[in-house]
């Protein structure tokens, strides 16, 4: 190997080290924000909720839910009961789905956002089966849909435990 080849190979080493090193400094500096701030995150539209569970989560729990939430200044588009079609839903949605797979854990529910730059552009949320009509689980949830992460004080709606979980938001 000749010194050209071997000064190519260093120098693309280091590039790629230097890719490597931001990439993973970036997503620890975004985990540590997400976990040190209470709302990191929010949609630049009102998004529209899905009901995707179907007709066994009550059209009452949802607009409880989003009552909750629209009272503390947090808009919503629309929301639509089990609709038809509930593939391929993307930018702009809340998705309500039945998670089977939480069946015999200790999980009632969990959230999941698609962000970019601190903007929401979609979210879903999975429930267990029949947890679906728990009075604050889908409180908590849309909290992380809009943007919320948890809060260690008991009675906050944020609380990571139903138990500890209450309808105050501070």
């Amino acid at each position: 190997m000749n010194k050209i080849n071997i000064f190519k190979l260093k120098y693309l080493f280091l590039i790629l080290f230097s890719l490597i090193s931001g990439f993973s400094i970036g997503l620890c500096a975004e985990y540590i924000y997400e976990k040190n701030t209470y709302h990191p995150y929010s949609w630049n539209e009102p998004p529209v909720i899905i009901n995707c569970y179907g007709d066994d989560l009550l059209k009452s729990t949802s607009y409880g839910a989003i009552s909750f939430w629209a009272i503390r200044g947090l808009e919503v588009g629309d929301y639509i009961h089990n609709p038809n079609d509930c593939i391929n839903l993307k930018n702009g949605y809340i998705v309500i789905k039945k998670n089977s797979n939480l069946m015999g854990t200790a999980t009632l529910g969990y959230s999941t956002k698609k962000k970019f730059f601190g903007s929401i552009y979609y979210s879903e949320i999975h429930l267990r089966p029949g947890s679906q009509n728990y009075s604050m689980l889908l409180i908590h949830e849309l909290g992380h849909s809009f943007g919320y992460g948890h809060r260690s004080s008991p009675g906050n709606i944020m609380h990571p435990e139903y138990d500890m979980m209450g309808l105050e938001l501070y």
